[in-house]
């Protein structure tokens, strides 16, 4: 193992994502001194670093990229996130940025730019790559054949009681449920199957969107995101030789069904409660850390951080966000619209 010292992170914002999941990740990793964070809320950045233990917290965002740290994890509200890693890559910080990297393509090409002149390390912050069961499922991935068709459903409902001005409650500042969960699926579409978008077309409202799209290697993907019902994490690769589901909230939750697999009767539930039986120990030990999910955020920033102390580049790119954000705004185009949308090659 390569030894260097500790990467010295600030995080700007204090709201849900980053107290749950991205700040405890940061504070339990030994590689890593949580030196200081930021919020406009005086109380959310004064209960963050008391809660998490660190030495600064500002309201200013300025004060926070000015201090002496090596990192920035811009955890704002996605109308943000171009003026701070822009302003954080010009004072030579290396930069993790919350889903969905901006708003704009002219603000993720800014962006992008912004990164190749300062010559830092730059990160998309799309956890799911590093679950437990999509690292398996990319070495499970040829098991499928020739890929036909992809299915995923992200839902959840932890912003239905959001007060009328939270920033997720106003329209094209990110909150919605394409720009906010869509995003992580459709990078998952494109990774395993290593292709990109090629028209889109989707139906909806503000809190639920069902999505139909075409993918450049031929593949037809379909959707549905909600943000007002129950909570569900499931993606579906289907080839000619087979199925690869994926439940993401579920320790057993990968499974691969063959041609041959039984339907219905005695074999095929022996079979479900062997898996079952064949993964329980995973459960037993990822399920008192809170999950495969709550994991996926220490491993992405232990990710991030070997980069940076090995000077490598991260997997998950600014551009990897560019083109989900691509796929999100073609998505609310089409909605709005009652058209399908076509990407540029």
């Amino acid at each position: 193992m390569v030894m260097f010292a500790p990467v010295k992170v600030g995080v700007i914002g204090c709201g849900y994502v980053s107290s749950q999941f991205h700040l405890p990740a940061l504070k339990n990793n030994p590689h890593v001194e949580l030196v200081a964070v930021a919020d406009i809320v005086p109380e959310r950045a004064q209960r963050a670093a008391q809660q998490f233990e660190v030495a600064h917290h500002f309201t200013d965002e300025n004060a926070l990229i000015a201090a002496d740290i090596d990192a920035v994890a811009v955890c704002s509200p996605p109308s943000e996130h171009e003026r701070i890693t822009i302003a954080a890559l010009r004072a030579g910080k290396h930069v993790l940025v919350e889903k969905p990297l901006a708003l704009t393509l002219d603000a993720c090409d800014r962006m992008i730019e912004a990164a190749a002149q300062a010559g830092c390390k730059t990160m998309m912050g799309f956890n799911l790559r590093w679950h437990r069961l999509v690292q398996q499922a990319s070495q499970q991935i040829s098991q499928i054949g020739e890929p036909l068709a992809i299915s995923s459903h992200s839902s959840s409902h932890h912003f239905t009681n959001l007060q009328a001005d939270h920033w997720r409650r106003q329209p094209g500042l990110g909150g919605d449920p394409v720009l906010d969960q869509f995003v992580h699926h459709f990078d998952l579409w494109c990774d395993l199957l290593d292709t990109s978008l090629a028209s889109i077309y989707a139906v909806g409202d503000e809190t639920s969107v069902s999505i139909t799209a075409l993918l450049a290697n031929g593949v037809h993907a379909t959707s549905f995101v909600s943000e007002r019902t129950a909570h569900r994490n499931r993606l579906t690769y289907i080839g000619d030789s087979g199925r690869l589901d994926l439940e993401l909230n579920r320790f057993d939750g990968l499974q691969y069904t063959s041609l041959n697999t039984p339907v219905g009767g005695v074999s095929y539930w022996t079979g479900k409660l062997g898996h079952f039986a064949r993964q329980f120990p995973n459960g037993v030990r990822v399920i008192p850390k809170g999950g495969d999910f709550v994991l996926s955020y220490p491993a992405m920033w232990q990710h991030f951080i070997d980069c940076i102390g090995t000077d490598t580049s991260p997997v998950s790119s600014f551009a990897d966000g560019r083109r989900a954000v691509a796929a999100a705004l073609a998505a609310n185009e089409s909605r709005a619209t009652g058209l399908a949308v076509r990407l540029q090659a």
